[in-house]
């Protein structure tokens, strides 16, 4: 028999636990989908405008997406990442560059005279300006910090792509 990455008595301990296992998974997955959906709300009472989510997942931990509803025809977004770090919120802000629509110009609107991490990923038409912000937040100041990122692409978007999308 193979060799196992798992020593026996956590392979034994998973066996006989499964039902609790997947019982404390679907608990965590109710709590991030209430999460998500509350801060939607409250997005999207703050910008009285409508608010799509997805839910992705990086490294095996959620990536709350937050974008306008009228957005059809670009990629920009907000993402809360849940890092697991306790205290520690990561919002990445995504704006969608198309054609020659490059990152001096997407800095020219967002997140503008701010210390933040700044990244170009991508190629083609499915290029992106990234902005990192890294720190302790509550849930107010998350809701406010992509509010505000929000209204910062949609002003992007409205300038660089013709229409707000």
């Amino acid at each position: 028999m193979p060799q196992s990455s798992v020593n026996q008595q956590t392979h034994e301990f998973i066996l006989n636990n499964l039902a609790e296992i997947k019982e404390i998974q679907d608990v965590k997955q109710k709590a991030i989908n209430e999460y998500h959906h509350r801060l939607q709300i409250v997005i999207q009472n703050r910008l009285t405008q409508d608010i799509a989510i997805r839910l992705h997942h990086w490294r095996g931990y959620p990536a709350m997406r937050f974008a306008l509803q009228k957005w059809t025809e670009t990629e920009s977004d907000v993402v809360l990442y849940l890092s697991g770090e306790d205290g520690v919120s990561s919002v990445n802000t995504y704006a969608h560059l198309c054609g020659s629509f490059d990152e001096k110009k997407a800095d020219s609107y967002i997140l503008k005279g701010q210390q933040v991490e700044r990244w170009v990923e991508g190629e083609g038409d499915y290029r992106y300006r990234g902005y990192r912000f890294l720190g302790p937040m509550n849930e107010d100041a998350i809701a406010q910090y992509i509010a505000n990122r929000i209204l910062e692409l949609d002003d992007f978007e409205k300038a660089f792509q013709g229409n707000a999308r």
